[in-house]
């Protein structure tokens, strides 16, 4: 179980879409509480299966980073759906996981995941949709596992019924540490995403390894 007030005052917004301009940089700021709880159960050896429910009230402003304008100086609120929303949400949850890694430090192994959420509006009735996510990751060691292949493959798609609408900011992004290295975090943001990471990481020696890497994905309308 778990509670939390989140504030980010300066969240990057490049538009939606695989067509974003990086000219198009701008900013918000959204502050959210989360109230939730999750639950699991190990039938067997390396497979957990569990659900949960959260209640969350995300409220959005003007972002604080001075270099660049606001989200809807740039954008108008058609082609930002939740840019002026107060709707309050519950997500119910359930998921299954996978995880035969050794160590979690990954030698050796696999760690899938498959996550699918019901976001309810209970506010305005007009941001009602679900959310698929899954999360592949294979490792392979060899010479001792000083050296190791890393891939990853990750998918989230939505769907919404009629007269609703999936909120810009609930929306799977790409660019960060952990998506897409190089582009900037969530450079890419749409309802649909793909992400495919291969890394060949080595140990230069003990409490510090080098890896070479290539991301590739994309963000889709439909």
């Amino acid at each position: 179980a778990w509670g939390s007030h989140r504030d980010y005052p300066q969240e990057n917004f490049f538009g939606l879409g695989p067509e974003s301009n990086r000219d198009d940089r701008s900013d918000y700021a959204i502050r959210t509480n989360h109230f939730g709880g999750r639950a699991g159960v190990r039938p067997v050896e390396h497979l957990l299966v569990g659900a949960g429910m959260e209640y969350l009230e995300p409220r959005l402003g003007a972002g604080q980073n001075d270099r660049y304008p606001d989200v809807p100086v740039l954008f108008p609120p058609s082609e930002v759906p939740g840019i002026d929303s107060r709707s309050d949400f519950i997500r119910s949850a359930a998921f299954v996981e996978v995880d035969y890694r050794e160590p979690i430090n990954a030698k050796k192994g696999g760690w899938y995941r498959f996550d699918f959420s019901h976001y309810e509006d209970r506010t305005t009735d007009q941001f009602t949709f679900n959310r698929f996510d899954g999360d592949i990751r294979q490792f392979f060691g060899f010479l001792a596992g000083r050296r190791v292949i890393a891939l990853r493959l990750a998918a989230s798609t939505s769907d919404t019924e009629a007269r609703q609408t999936m909120p810009f900011f609930f929306m799977p992004t790409l660019g960060g540490n952990e998506t897409l290295r190089g582009f900037r975090e969530y450079r890419f943001r749409a309802p649909h995403a793909i992400l495919a990471q291969a890394e060949y990481r080595w140990e230069i020696w003990s409490g510090l390894d080098g890896a070479l890497f290539y991301d590739a994905g994309k963000v889709a309308d439909q």
